[in-house]
């Protein structure tokens, strides 16, 4: 059976008449036109893994058998879509390898975002779309684990940003997990 797998965390986005496919794990996209778009919702669906001839079965009397041959090359040579598992793991191994730190690094300094809210709005601010709530936020209790564990590590210099960290009830009993 010829099958052809892809990230299962693969994004879709539309933008006006191009539809934007994004993988997260090789770090590739592809453009094509929002024409497939309700081909590759449908694909998405399968998580990751799905029948050659669902492609032609989804695609039959639209597009014609050179259409066909040439959809499916462009989206193989996307690096989003692979032939199999195993091609797609021989890809992701061989970015991982590409990319890999080959030494030590010592962090000396780290900036946490406490908070994306803020109650300014500066002309200079490089983020200008700040959040005025706190969904997404992460608790107390899961900053003060990151923090334990940067300060295992050994990093000397921790530096609260945002947003506006001054917004945050529980600043206070952050920062104390910082103290000598």
């Amino acid at each position: 059976m010829d099958i052809i797998y892809f990230d299962p965390n693969l994004k879709i986005i539309k933008e006006g008449k191009h539809l934007i496919l994004y993988s997260p794990n090789s770090h590739s996209k592809m453009v094509t036109d929002v024409y497939f778009y309700p081909i590759f919702k449908l694909i998405k669906k399968k998580n990751g893994v799905i029948n050659k001839e669902y492609f032609k079965k989804v695609l039959d009397n639209k597009i014609t058998k050179k259409e066909y041959d040439e959809f499916l090359n462009k989206i193989i040579n996307s690096n989003i879509f692979f032939k199999g598992e195993e091609d797609y793991k021989k890809f992701i191994n061989k970015f991982n390898k590409k990319y890999e730190v080959k030494r030590n690094v010592d962090i000396k300094q780290v900036y946490i975002h406490l908070t994306h809210r803020c109650n300014f709005n500066c002309s200079y601010c490089y983020n200008k779309r700040l959040s005025k709530d706190s969904k997404g936020e992460l608790n107390t209790a899961e900053w003060k684990q990151i923090i334990k564990k940067l300060v295992e590590k050994g990093i000397k210099n921790i530096i609260f940003t945002g947003g506006e960290p001054l917004l945050r009830f529980d600043l206070e009993e952050i920062g104390d997990m910082l103290k000598v």
